[in-house]
């Protein structure tokens, strides 16, 4: 037996069964949403016939987001509903029973959308956490919460941090697309080229999936200039006093960490949330 009795449940968002289970345990329970209000609200609109798919016009208007959206401002699984109708159904079940839960937790700031939480608010429960990131990292209350405690990938910590730490404050691009996105060839190549020209150090992550789109020779020509390696401790990075810039794919884990590092990005969004 558990001691003490558990009275409420928080669970993946992309899982609203779970729900069902705890209603019929007796407990309270809610949703944890990882992306942004602005992109949950979207989904919601959707999945209530609010906005319909697939759009026909080239602005769409919706309650508590003051500008009008173009159809690349959207979430791709909206602008795009027949390229990936599986993961676009997926979003919008998120939703099913999203009034009957107790509470929604969602992974942002009030001040960064705060006429979207309100919004969202109007309709349940929502308490925004945000950021979700180790305590090191943010109000240091938790000394020894320093990473997530889970990562897709091995970090090359032991090359990217003495590469840092032999550089000047400010003076190094920081470029990475995250765990999924992936660039075209000649969007890889363009990106080569702009590290390689730029007056600035650089550390990119190429994940060893994507290595093979590389210019030849490229990491033996940039050697004194900048690293590649195929994955990085990111947190520890972005907190680094010599990263002066990040150019990111926009995934929403790694805005909220440079929002909350005080680190200016280059936005090069790719796919899903990314976009908006």
């Amino acid at each position: 037996s558990l001691s003490p009795t558990p009275k409420m449940v928080v669970f993946d968002s992309f899982m609203p069964w779970v729900l069902d289970v705890i209603k019929e345990s007796g407990l309270m329970g809610g949703p944890f949403f990882t992306q942004s209000c602005v992109v949950n609200s979207i989904y919601y609109h959707v999945y209530k016939g609010s906005l319909t798919i697939p759009i026909g016009k080239s602005l769409v208007s919706l309650p508590a987001i003051k500008e009008f959206l173009r159809l690349d401002d959207l979430p791709t699984f909206v602008s795009s509903p027949s390229t990936y109708p599986s993961l676009l159904r997926q979003a919008l079940d998120q939703f099913s029973n999203f009034e009957e839960a107790n509470f929604s937790f969602v992974n942002t700031v009030d001040k960064l959308e705060i006429e979207v939480v309100d919004w969202m608010a109007s309709k349940m429960p929502v308490r925004t956490v945000g950021p979700a990131i180790p305590s090191t990292y943010l109000d240091k209350r938790l000394t020894d919460d320093k990473d997530y405690g889970l990562s897709l990938f091995r970090p090359e910590t032991d090359i990217c941090i003495p590469w840092l730490d032999a550089k000047e404050e400010g003076s190094v691009v920081y470029a990475s697309m995250g765990s999924l996105a992936s660039l075209g060839q000649e969007q890889m190549e363009e990106m080569a080229v702009a590290l390689e020209k730029c007056d600035k150090y650089f550390l990119w992550v190429v994940r060893a999936s994507e290595e093979d789109k590389l210019p030849s020779n490229f990491k033996e020509r940039t050697s004194e200039k900048g690293i590649v390696v195929n994955w990085c401790p990111q947190l520890e990075v972005l907190a680094h006093r010599a990263v002066g810039c990040f150019v990111t794919h926009c995934g929403w884990n790694s805005t909220l960490e440079a929002v909350s590092l005080g680190v200016p990005m280059v936005a090069f969004p790719q796919w899903s949330d990314q976009p908006t």
